[in-house]
């Protein structure tokens, strides 16, 4: 009988401790519905930029991707070649607004017109990408040229003579990319 009066007093003893084991679980669930709730509540803020991002037309184009891999990766394209440039080129502030940056970049389309103009080159197409910040010059031979607005033009142009001088051992068929620091990629 002893035993009995052991396990009952046993039992009163553990009354007080399971009605404190339901309240901490009962705070601890609402913590974990609060945490879930965050959570949930970031995930759909996280969806919205990635939502924003994806309606933004260049990070999905090619030339972002393009850039993108060579710039980080690495990379070329198949069938493109490289001359490298022993150098290195600081890009200016990249957080700077293109449209803040109009008069910037009349100045720069007319360094390069008058880089064409001396070398008796024409273009005939200039086009200019907002967001990518970078400037794509059809010569007079359909070549295309690719300028970074967000780096220093002088320096893009002396690669530019670089591959024009390198011009008689290289066709330029498709393309010659200057947006890349030390760097000149072609095709």
């Amino acid at each position: 009988m002893s035993m009995f009066s052991v396990s009952c007093e046993r039992q009163r003893i553990d009354e007080p401790e399971v009605g404190q084991l339901n309240e901490k679980a009962k705070q601890n669930q609402e913590r974990l519905i609060q945490s879930i709730q965050k959570f949930e509540e970031e995930l759909k803020n996280l969806e919205e930029l990635v939502e924003t991002k994806n309606n933004n037309e260049y990070w999905s184009t090619k030339e972002f991707k393009d850039k993108y891999g060579k710039k980080e990766l690495g990379l070329a394209n198949p069938g493109e070649k490289l001359i490298m440039i022993n150098e290195f080129e600081s890009e200016l502030e990249s957080n700077k607004i293109y449209k803040e940056n109009v008069a910037k970049i009349n100045e720069i389309e007319s360094k390069i017109k008058n880089y064409f103009e001396s070398n008796k080159k024409e273009t005939q197409k200039i086009e200019q990408f907002e967001i990518a910040r970078e400037i794509h010059v059809q010569n007079e031979d359909s070549t295309w040229i690719w300028f970074n607005l967000m780096m220093d033009i002088d320096r893009q142009l002396e690669k530019l003579s670089i591959a024009n001088k390198s011009s008689d051992v290289i066709i330029f068929e498709e393309y010659i990319d200057l947006r890349i620091p030390g760097k000149i990629f072609y095709k």
